[in-house]
């Protein structure tokens, strides 16, 4: 009877320890267990030819293609015998005039220049109607702002430079500012959009340095009178698109307000 009852005890044990645990079915694989090298092989490959061939489709889209910038058309070559028209103050005398009677001369351009210390505006606005009939310009170079810089009547400096424009008509022409040895007081923001059509050329915008300056640390030395001729001469011929000195019209940075502007550090 004894040995019956632990008979009877160990079949009952037995199947118990040999069972599978609850969570696993018999058979089926440890998710716990990490995938062999050749499992992870095998799930990247479509991964991977999915890349490949996403890779292969842009390379063989066409992109889509940058707006090819306008190049602007080459200017004819400058004829000889066109007559240039300069007029302005003491800055036109400061080694710029020099500069561009050389620069001019190859072209043999005419060179008409007109200009006299402590003018301004006021007064080459009298003088303009006169100047134009009788020298018949091509192309019109207009210096002035040396003795208007610190001006507290900018409305009357601006309606000037509009009657020096009018008298210069359909000609192309520049305004060039003098290069600045102090703050200007809103001068060229006043100036600049009367001047239409004409240019305007800001020099120390344009140069992008210091111009020596004489004794009086105000008018260039002729080697900065120089460099101011350089930069105004090579400008010149960059924005020519006519046969003459036609000019292309300016970009609405050219006269856009920049506030009060100072002197360049040395």
């Amino acid at each position: 009877m004894q040995r019956a009852v632990i008979l009877a005890t160990l079949l009952m044990i037995a199947p118990a320890g040999c069972a599978p645990s609850a969570g696993t079915p018999a058979g089926a694989p440890d998710d716990s267990t990490p995938p062999t090298d050749a499992a992870a092989e095998k799930d990247a490959a479509p991964a991977a030819v999915m890349a490949s061939a996403a890779a292969a489709q842009s390379s063989s889209t066409p992109a889509a293609s940058a707006k090819p910038e306008t190049a602007k058309p080459e200017a004819p070559p400058l004829p000889k015998g066109t007559v240039v028209l300069h007029v302005g103050d003491s800055f036109v005398h400061s080694g710029l005039t020099q500069r561009l009677r050389e620069l001019f001369a190859p072209y043999d351009v005419k060179y008409e220049v007109r200009a006299e210390h402590s003018t301004n505006s006021l007064d080459w606005a009298k003088r303009m109607p006169e100047l134009v009939a009788s020298t018949q310009p091509d192309f019109v170079i207009v210096t002035l702002g040396g003795n208007e810089i610190g001006s507290k009547h900018l409305d009357v400096q601006a309606r000037a430079a509009e009657r020096i424009v009018k008298a210069i008509g359909n000609r192309p022409c520049v305004w060039t500012t003098p290069p600045l040895w102090m703050e200007e007081s809103g001068l060229f923001d006043a100036v600049a959009p009367k001047v239409a059509p004409c240019r305007f050329f800001e020099t120390d915008a344009v140069v992008g340095k210091f111009i020596p300056r004489r004794e009086d640390k105000i008018h260039p030395t002729k080697e900065g009178g120089a460099m101011w001729a350089d930069a105004l001469f090579a400008w010149t011929l960059r924005e020519r698109t006519g046969p003459r000195w036609e000019l292309q019209k300016g970009p609405e940075s050219e006269i856009a307000p920049r506030g009060r502007r100072g002197p360049l550090p040395q």
